[in-house]
């Protein structure tokens, strides 16, 4: 295992920490607590060696795509996206899908916000959605809702 040590290495690594350690995170992926929450976040591609199907719900993080200097003066961006499995009771009425998976995309973002500040943490500045929410095509074997985020980290200077 490679561990993170450059600067924008650190910073995908420090964000998936703050993934994690989101109490809705954990509940959602049914994580006893952060360490095993990371297991459910993902860096750069899905990782799915040695396993026969994509568990769901996961994070991915990845370096933001259209930055060519991401780590100026300790600060920079990058992207995050939350992904999950429709419920069977939401499957048929696309508004309760919508709004059950708004309620845990809205809660992950506030609580890797608030944690953000905690001392030792990446510095969050701000975080926007990029890719509206969206949902997998009615026709597909799997229900999914999927959304992109674009995370400012670091000083505001």
């Amino acid at each position: 295992m490679v561990s993170a040590t450059g600067p924008e290495a650190l910073a995908l690594d420090a964000l998936a920490d703050l993934i994690a350690a989101s109490a809705d995170f954990q509940s959602w992926t049914g994580s006893a607590n952060a360490a095993a929450a990371k297991t459910r976040v993902y860096f750069e591609d899905i990782e799915t060696a040695g396993v026969s199907a994509l568990i769901r719900p996961f994070a991915l993080v990845v370096f933001e795509k259209d930055e060519i200097d991401t780590f100026t003066l300790g600060r920079g961006t990058l992207d995050f996206c939350l992904d999950g499995e429709i419920p069977a009771p939401y499957l048929e009425v696309p508004k309760d899908a919508a709004i059950w998976f708004a309620n845990h995309a809205s809660t992950i973002v506030s609580e890797v916000r608030t944690e953000s500040l905690n001392a030792g943490r990446l510095l969050v500045r701000k975080i926007e959605a990029i890719e509206r929410q969206g949902r997998a095509d009615q026709h597909s074997e799997t229900q999914y809702m999927r959304k992109w985020f674009k995370v400012y980290y670091g000083t505001s200077g």
